[in-house]
């Protein structure tokens, strides 16, 4: 009986002192948490050259200086017809040195006499050749065709040589480095009085040059 009791109390003490503790399978256990840092990958982008576009500019210029860039020369020319009593021939040469091309917009010789009315001046007087008519058949046939027949040939000489003298001077465009040629009747001890007006169409400006 004694042996009972005391097994009896030692059962009790264990069930006292160490309970028993019953896991379950549901129960949350402490987990360990990473954390994951996602680093995404920005592009490399190269630096976009910036192209500074160069622009070039016609330098401002006057038309002071303007006229300084337009040569004009002038170079005697022989004549071998009656003109040469009254007239002297030039060819005139226009050169623009200018940057822009310029466009000649009006354009005259002061002073010049169109080959047409030049040699209309110069003909030779048909007076005398009728003069001889006074003589008769004979003396007109004798003297006055003769006279006829010369006076005729220096006219139609001083026509042929005045025809390319027309006084006309071309109006056009020039660019830079061309050149503008023209030939000119001036009276006799005289040189050509030469008046160009040019526009650059680009920027507008008005040139006038003149030579003497």
């Amino acid at each position: 009986m004694n042996q009972q009791s005391l097994a009896l109390s030692l059962a009790f003490t264990l069930t006292v002192l160490f309970p028993i503790q019953t896991v379950h399978a549901n129960s949350v256990l402490p987990t360990k948490t990473t954390t994951q840092t996602t680093s995404l990958a920005q592009p490399i982008t190269n630096p976009t050259p910036t192209v500074q576009a160069t622009v070039t500019t016609t330098p401002s210029i006057t038309a002071d200086q303007a006229q300084d860039l337009i040569q004009v020369t002038q170079a005697s020319l022989p004549l071998t017809s009656k003109l040469q009593k009254a007239y002297e021939a030039y060819r005139i040469t226009v050169q623009n040195n200018y940057p822009n091309t310029l466009y000649l917009q009006s354009a005259a010789v002061n002073n010049a006499q169109s080959g047409a009315m030049a040699a209309e001046l110069v003909k030779a007087s048909m007076t005398p050749v009728y003069m001889t008519l006074l003589l008769g058949g004979a003396g007109f046939i004798l003297i006055g065709v003769p006279m006829l027949i010369v006076k005729n040939g220096h006219n139609e000489k001083s026509r042929q040589e005045a025809l390319p003298y027309t006084n006309q001077i071309p109006l056009v465009e020039l660019n830079q480095g061309q050149m503008l040629t023209f030939q000119v009747l001036v009276p006799l001890g005289q040189k050509p009085d030469v008046s160009l007006n040019f526009k650059d169409r680009q920027n507008g400006l008005l040139i006038c040059k003149r030579s003497i």
